[in-house]
């Protein structure tokens, strides 16, 4: 982890999906930074083309390889059909909200997710993988709500990789959903998954209901977030500052 630098919000010019300042190259920049500088330590060697340029560690794969201690899951892929409709939304969201082209265009692997309780699933350990369930595509509605949730967690995951969000190490919160063991920097996600979809649906007609959930879904969040504030670091103390101010 870098300690020269301020916290994101203030590094990165505030939150992606949630800031049109948000500076996402210079986080890019960073983490190829930090990846490269860990994979040289190891002796390992990006894969692919131009293997000793640090963007070279911004390829999923490549990535992938960074992270040893992740749990094992079964790479399958989207059929054709179902990876033509992820397209279809990475087109859509910017046409929506213009300054999320550039985030949209994360190099990212979307694959199956395989148990269909569901909908869809992002993991710090498999960093620039998506997985999505069948549930995840009985409508397009519901195909556009987790795209964007799982691009919020991959790109939350990448500040995590220049700044420590959290000091406390235990997995013992829950979620609004009432999902349980959760860490406190998942509950940041949840909070800024929630806000990310806000601003969606506040540009579409029609979305009254869903963000009258999402708002009462971040409040839960950001009560969490508040009972438990003295396990964040700084940076984490950023982010959540942040997303309270919206």
């Amino acid at each position: 982890m870098s300690t020269a630098l301020a916290d994101p919000v203030t590094e990165l010019g505030g939150l992606p999906f949630l800031d049109d300042s948000f500076e996402h190259a210079r986080l890019l920049a960073l983490v190829a930074a930090l990846r490269h500088h860990e994979a040289t330590s190891r002796g390992l060697t990006a894969v692919g083309a131009a293997p000793h340029d640090p963007t070279s560690w911004l390829i999923p794969g490549n990535a992938l390889r960074l992270r040893p201690d992740r749990p094992p899951i079964a790479e399958v892929e989207l059929t054709e059909t179902r990876q033509q409709e992820v397209a279809l939304v990475l087109d859509m969201l910017p046409a929506v909200v213009p300054s999320w082209g550039p985030l949209l265009r994360l190099p990212i692997r979307y694959l199956a997710h395989a148990d269909d309780t569901a909908y869809s699933a992002s993991l710090r350990t498999w960093p620039q993988h998506i997985f999505l369930s069948r549930r995840a595509f009985t409508a397009r509605d519901q195909v556009i709500s987790q795209v964007l949730h799982e691009n919020c967690h991959q790109w939350l995951y990448l500040i995590q990789e220049a700044w420590d969000l959290q000091t406390r190490a235990e997995h013992d919160l829950t979620m609004p959903s009432g999902t349980t063991g959760r860490s406190l920097a998942e509950v940041l996600g949840g909070a800024h998954v929630a806000a990310a979809l806000i601003r969606l649906y506040r540009t579409l007609s029609g979305q009254e209901n869903r963000i009258d959930h999402l708002v009462t879904y971040s409040k839960g969040c950001l009560s969490t977030i508040d009972k438990h504030r003295d396990g964040l670091t700084p940076a984490g103390q950023a982010v959540a500052q942040r997303l309270e101010d919206l």
